[in-house]
């Protein structure tokens, strides 16, 4: 199994989220060292404001740092569906998140140079809203990112 390089990444503000389609939130991206056939474990806790609007988070794997998506993981293909479920943000309604999600496995075009490149992206539904993200000391935004590695059979 390949070492644990876990990453957190924190964000000191508030941020108002309102693209109609999936963007990658203005987080470093992560990366750990990973196989084909290995599973991650992505964490994002954050706080989402109650304004009239769903708010849609994913886990992407990027074609390297600073890369383009190649999977959105809560769909499993090359396109945003509805967010991962312990993460989705409902309209009119204060959330905080806080959940894990392992995604996996990972697969030849998601495994680049024995790494895996990782960032949190997101979808909202009505176009022309927004969604906003509390992110201070009261409220933290981060997320972390650990391969898990293969299942053993």
């Amino acid at each position: 199994m390949p070492p644990d390089s876990s990453m957190k990444k924190e964000v000191p503000w508030v941020m108002s989220l309102s693209e109609a389609l999936l963007a990658a939130l203005p987080l470093a991206n992560g990366d750990t060292l990973a196989f084909v056939g290995d599973y991650i474990e992505c964490s994002l806790n954050y706080m989402s404001g109650g304004e009239a609007q769903n708010l849609f988070p994913d886990v992407l794997t990027l074609n390297g740092a600073g890369g383009t998506a190649v999977t959105f993981w809560a769909s499993g293909g090359t396109t945003a569906n509805e967010g991962v479920e312990g993460w989705v943000c409902e309209s009119g309604i204060y959330k905080r998140s806080g959940a894990n999600v392992i995604v996996g496995p990972l697969g030849s075009s998601d495994v680049v140079n024995g790494r895996v490149y990782v960032t949190i992206g997101y979808r909202t539904n009505n176009s022309g809203g927004a969604k906003s993200l509390l992110a201070n000391a009261v409220n933290p935004l981060f997320w972390s990112v650990k391969n898990l590695g293969a299942p053993v059979s």
